[in-house]
């Protein structure tokens, strides 16, 4: 009707209450509001990378092997460039740090077993447990890592603010499980790390070890490569991270639970292919090679878009 105005909802005003409550919301907590936003999901082309540091890392501490200006060759190739090494001579733990030539990310490298040094060994059979931080560990293997583990924290603290992927072969793989747990510790660097990617690796520590790791871990197992079944499960030891496992076939792989009659196969398997060549499933260069053809498989699409773009 001609003159009838539609009355006005009140407004409604916001108490101080309200408004406090609201500032509230995420509880003024910035441990909680700020996450570590580097954490990074598995990537097929980043295993591959990080296998090929695995293998490398081999290469350069290996007496009478390759030169070191070779190996800064090979980095150079892979746009890396070269930060740091960590040598004990008393528990003989080597490892590297190097970085992206666009400072996108960070990796340190451990040394795994080598079966002709003793201290390598030494430091494999002392699979007794002592408290770590969190948790109980591998005594040899804690032990091996404290040895290097103050000129690591130097090294990668000059590095800034930039992602760091941990990773390691074998012996090697045990030590960048215990260099994630405890530079994550650390509130230096708790939110720089982007995930850790291990190969071929043992169990590192027990339930309460597990429960307090909280980077990423990537555990990648290929068929029956007996080294990942011990320390034995009966001596308090238990895996951790997420596991990607490797079939025969090469680019093929699964990931999740592995059924325990599987593993007994794996473990009696490994057993019978200890009295063969050394090599076999356990060598980091047959992970880097079946890591090279699921990656390329999974990614055909961008390689033949580049190679499409490169084309034009």
């Amino acid at each position: 009707m001609a003159g009838k105005t539609t009355p006005r909802r009140k407004r409604l005003l916001t108490t101080e209450k309200e408004r406090v409550e609201a500032r509230n919301y995420f509880h003024a907590n910035n441990l909680l509001v700020n996450p570590p936003v580097k954490r990074a999901a598995y990537s097929d082309r980043m295993a591959w990378v990080l296998a090929s540091m695995s293998q490398l890392v081999y290469e350069h501490f290996e007496e009478g092997g390759r030169t070191k200006e070779l190996l800064l060759e090979k980095m150079k190739g892979g746009g890396f460039k070269w930060v740091d090494e960590f040598v004990s001579k008393e528990t003989d733990t080597q490892a590297f740090l190097v970085v992206k030539d666009d400072r996108s990310y960070a990796v340190l490298a451990f040394r795994g077993t080598e079966p002709t040094k003793a201290t390598d060994i030494l430091t494999d059979v002392k699979a007794g447990m002592v408290s770590a931080i969190e948790g109980r560990v591998h005594k040899g293997f804690i032990h091996a890592y404290r040895s290097v583990e103050k000129e690591i924290e130097a090294s990668v603290a000059k590095l800034g603010d930039i992602p760091l992927y941990i990773t390691g072969h074998s012996l090697g793989a045990a030590l960048a499980t215990l260099a994630t747990q405890c530079l994550e510790q650390n509130p230096v660097f708790r939110d720089q790390i982007a995930a850790c990617y291990t190969f071929g690796s043992p169990r590192v520590g027990n339930v309460e070890f597990d429960k307090e790791l909280k980077s990423p871990v990537y555990r990648v197992v290929n068929t029956t490569d007996i080294v990942t079944v011990i320390p034995l499960i009966a001596m308090g030891y238990i895996h951790v991270g997420d596991v990607r496992f490797l079939e025969r076939a090469p680019g093929e792989f699964r990931r999740g639970y592995i059924p325990l009659l599987q593993r007994l196969f794996f473990f009696a398997m490994g057993i019978f292919r200890l009295f063969g060549p050394l090599v076999g499933d356990h060598a980091i260069a047959e992970y880097r090679r079946k890591l090279e053809a699921i990656a390329q498989d999974r990614n055909l699409d961008l390689y033949f878009g580049g190679m499409s773009e490169l084309r034009k």
